[in-house]
């Protein structure tokens, strides 16, 4: 079962999904980036429709992370409510030196998602 089945098997839940900038490294985001940066807007506007990435991205993961985006922009089309995030960095607590504990990780994000 993929995250859309899941999050649309009866009541729709939200489904969030964090993406990076690197879905955006493109020549063409760079220059919307710079036109932004002279103005009153920030970021990329969400009607945009991301076809200037299209073509471009250099890497695996900013490919994987745009068709991802792609694809749940039109199921938000479709009535799912959908939400992505494109954080610069991501970085663990301080207090744990950054640390992720597999252990605790999946049942958190299972408690998260069912909330």
């Amino acid at each position: 079962m993929t995250t859309i089945e899941l999050a649309s098997t009866g009541k729709s839940k939200l489904l969030s999904f964090v993406s990076s900038t690197s879905a955006l490294d493109t020549d063409h985001y760079i220059q919307v980036s710079d036109s932004l940066a002279n103005s009153d807007m920030q970021g990329v506007p969400e009607a945009d429709d991301l076809e200037g990435a299209r073509t471009g991205l250099k890497t695996g993961y900013g490919q994987t992370k745009w068709v991802s985006e792609v694809v749940l922009m039109e199921a938000g089309r479709r009535g799912l409510p959908v939400s992505i995030v494109r954080p610069g960095y991501v970085v663990g607590d301080s207090r744990s030196a950054g640390k992720i504990f597999p252990h605790i990780r999946l049942p958190t994000m299972i408690i998260f998602y069912f909330r």
